[in-house]
């Protein structure tokens, strides 16, 4: 049986929480967008009654239709933001500018095909109303053409079509009730709508199968069925793992990031390793790296035992208190730590017995060896 690409208490929470946490914010930004589409409309109502100043009417209103496009785009960038935890602004509006034609083309086509379908007894033109939905998110986000969007659209919400209209249908209802409380009731309805329906699109998303979309994807968060908590919000790439096991979750990536969910902890070093899963309230999280690049003998294990005999204890008695020689990672750890120098290094304070816990940051390394020799 196939699994469900979202459950609506998972959407209506998630849109819940999305409201709680940006309300204002949103309120305020979606405010100057209205106040900037309907200013050209009133300076085109003033200057049409001037003769003399026609051609500036038309002017103005063809910046109103240009507007109209325009600012609701850049709502769906910020709603974007919004759902992936990344601070938002005015300067938001206009990012997705250049895709004006794009979503002009495919807004086009999305009514046609919708006008078509009504006539065609209704039920079709709903179908095709939920399948092509979320087109200008993919017009957005990914930058997607008319057509390519429209596929994309249509990939993530198979298989999800039943849940979107009840989803459509809850999001109405709620609107209408909110309606009789107007602007203090629909406001936040509104909100709690398009957010709700953003957070849905990522989520479907990121729960379909890259080789079914139109376009290269990654995901760019884990996806788990209980809570993930990032430790770092700007993670690089995190896939979702193919594991039956509930707190399981396969993560690439850079590794100064980790992720945890429930009392497991999961750590990985770069993004040719295996992840290791540990127990969080029994072990320190950074602690299982070194076991980490062990996890497959064939890919890392013969690789680090050579450089860890070339590079290993340093040359000093036991009992010695003078400080080693830095140990870096191998070749591929090395040349990407010269490219990002935050990596973390091998502390060269501990021998090889507690090489496990010795990873500290490279930075910390150096100032702690220039006082020594001082």
């Amino acid at each position: 049986m196939a699994t469900e690409k979202f459950t609506l208490d998972d959407s209506m929470s998630a849109g819940w929480q999305l409201l709680s946490d940006n309300f204002w914010t949103y309120a305020r930004l979606a405010s100057l967008s209205l106040l900037l589409m309907f200013l050209p409309d009133m300076a085109s109502m003033a200057l049409a009654f001037n003769s003399s100043v026609a051609f500036l009417s038309v002017i103005f209103l063809l910046l109103s239709v240009a507007l109209k496009i325009i600012l609701p785009l850049g709502l769906i960038n910020i709603q974007i933001r919004m759902v992936n935890g990344q601070s938002v602004s005015s300067d938001d509006f206009w990012t997705p500018a250049g895709r004006f034609l794009a979503f002009l083309c495919a807004a086009l086509i999305y009514a046609w095909v919708v006008s078509f379908g009504l006539l065609m007894f209704v039920v079709p033109g709903i179908i095709f109303g939920i399948m092509f939905q979320f087109f200008p998110y993919f017009i957005v986000e990914h930058k997607l053409g008319p057509i390519q969007a429209l596929k994309a659209s249509a990939a993530i919400t198979a298989g999800a079509m039943w849940e979107l209209f009840l989803l459509g249908v809850m999001l109405v209802f709620i609107n209408g009730i909110a309606s009789l409380f107007f602007v203090l009731g629909m406001v936040p309805a509104q909100i709690f709508a398009h957010l709700t329906m953003t957070s849905v699109y990522k989520t479907l998303l990121n729960n379909t199968p890259p080789e079914e979309l139109p376009f290269p994807y990654t995901p760019d968060r884990a996806v788990l069925d209980g809570n993930l908590i990032p430790g770092d919000r700007n993670a690089e790439s995190v896939f979702p793992s193919q594991s039956s096991d509930a707190n399981a979750v396969t993560l690439i990536g850079d590794e100064k990031n980790e992720f945890a969910t429930g009392d497991e902890t999961i750590v990985y070093d770069s993004p040719a390793l295996e992840p290791v899963k540990v127990d969080a309230t029994q072990a320190d999280p950074l602690s299982i790296r070194e076991g980490a690049r062990s996890a497959d003998p064939q890919k890392h294990g013969s690789a680090h035992a050579e450089s860890d005999s070339q590079n290993g204890p340093p040359d000093q008695e036991q009992g010695s208190t003078e400080p080693a020689k830095d140990l870096t990672f191998p070749e591929q750890d090395a040349t990407r730590s010269e490219q990002d120098p935050t990596r973390l290094k091998r502390d060269p304070t501990h021998s090889e017995h507690n090489s496990e816990q010795g990873l500290v940051n490279p930075v910390d390394n150096i100032a702690s060896e220039n006082d020594k020799t001082s």
